[in-house]
């Protein structure tokens, strides 16, 4: 089914003001597709993330590295990285 003028210009008045279920009904649609439909719309890219690593030393200090519940963290430089690698910022 195909979308109406009218209802892409609906969607994009309404989509941050009304409920994701309510504009579904309004269109007789899905929630996911009337969300695919405006992100389309706003020429939206999904993010691209780089595949989970399984680090066996620090890639700061290259010595060993632990694995805990969100990922790795150094216990000589004191660094936590994430299942992708990426340093984690410290909690200040």
């Amino acid at each position: 089914m195909y979308w109406t003028e009218w209802q892409e210009q609906d969607l994009d008045k309404c989509f941050h003001n009304t409920d994701i279920d309510i504009l579904a009904e309004r269109y007789n649609r899905k929630p996911d597709a009337v969300r695919n439909k405006y992100r389309h719309m706003k020429g939206y890219k999904p993010v691209k993330r780089k595949p989970q690593v399984e680090l066996s030393g620090c890639p700061n200090c290259k010595k060993e590295i632990n694995r805990v519940e969100m990922g790795y963290f150094c216990k000589y430089c004191l660094k936590e990285y994430d299942n992708y690698g990426y340093l984690i910022a410290p909690l200040l």
